[in-house]
């Protein structure tokens, strides 16, 4: 038996180092090849997770492109990032989403978790180096597997059709014109009262990690970045661990401009839930942030100030 499962084995390994060199040629293929040009009037890109890719109609806002997208860790944001600023040099200023529940410990499973690997790293595997790899590999090893193997086959289909374009087909965010409202039906079952009692006492050292390198990454290529935390309803705020967030703010992203809209005053009806903005709420503060930055908000020596008091002369805060 032993020497069957030995020669089965010397059997299969030609064909497994073949799969894996074509894989490895598709990677380099892809990553030459991709398209990810933004137009050149772009000057701001906003990524980040639901918040913003609810929140934030690019539309309404001069020059800014929003490429946020749902359930998407730093962890994917940061080799996203990589290559638009490598691809457009037009890029002078980056805002990145960086809410309460971007530090939470449950962006470990944001980051390797099956639900997640299956989503994100086929769209974005081409470009990590052997850390960002390792990272997925020592945490869910046959969650790597499944996923290098959907990012073959996207990669091929990518190859074979010359089908390079990532932004035109959203693959890698865009702007969500959400239209539900939930507010009702959540504040009826005592979800406050639930989530009081299942406060956040840990964080995620990872994502902080990956924000980390989506800041050095900024600096080394002289790109302006700013954290961003959207409008979110009131009594759900009072949920999260603000100390543990303040306190990471503080001791790893001091020297980062961080710009808090979390008290921005909207109607119920605006919200799509206790976090996400729905259209009606998207367009009121994505006019008002398109003011702001008019106003030469991205600019100002104390940013929050400035906010605060455009707030409390518009009514909002």
């Amino acid at each position: 038996m032993k020497k069957f499962i030995t020669s089965l084995l010397w059997f299969f390994l030609p064909l497994i180092l073949v799969v894996i060199l074509i894989s490895i040629v598709l990677k380099k293929s892809v990553n030459d090849k991709v398209d990810c040009v933004v137009d050149e009037k772009i000057t701001t890109l906003v990524l980040g997770h639901s918040q913003t890719e609810c929140g934030i109609n690019d539309s309404l806002i001069a020059n800014v492109k929003n490429i946020s997208s749902g359930g998407e860790s730093y962890f994917y944001t940061y080799q996203k990032l990589k290559k638009m600023l490598l691809v457009n040099k037009n890029i002078k200023t980056v805002l990145v989403s960086f809410s309460n529940n971007q530090t939470e410990v449950l962006m470990n499973e944001w980051t390797y978790g099956d639900k997640y690997l299956k989503n994100f790293y086929p769209k974005y595997n081409f470009m990590m180096d052997s850390d960002d790899v390792s990272t997925v590999l020592k945490n869910n090893f046959t969650g790597y597997i499944s996923a290098e193997h959907q990012s073959f086959l996207n990669n091929a289909d990518m190859v074979m059709k010359s089908n390079y374009n990532l932004l035109s087909d959203k693959k890698w965010g865009s702007y969500l014109y959400l239209k539900r409202n939930k507010i009702d039906s959540l504040n009826k079952t005592d979800t406050i009262k639930k989530m009081l009692l299942n406060r956040v006492t840990d964080y995620s050292k990872l994502n902080v990690d990956y924000l980390k390198k989506i800041v050095t990454l900024c600096k080394e290529k002289n790109v302006k970045i700013t954290l961003v935390r959207m409008p979110l309803y009131s009594s759900y705020f009072k949920t999260k661990n603000e100390i543990l967030f303040q306190r990471i703010r503080k001791e790893y992203f001091s020297d980062v401009p961080f710009l808090d809209f979390h008290s921005v005053s909207l109607n119920d009806d605006e919200f799509g839930d206790y976090d996400h903005l729905n259209y009606k709420g998207a367009k009121k503060f994505s006019l008002l942030l398109d003011d702001l930055i008019k106003q030469g908000l991205l600019n100002k020596n104390n940013p929050q100030q400035f906010i605060n008091e455009s707030l409390s002369k518009s009514k909002l805060n």
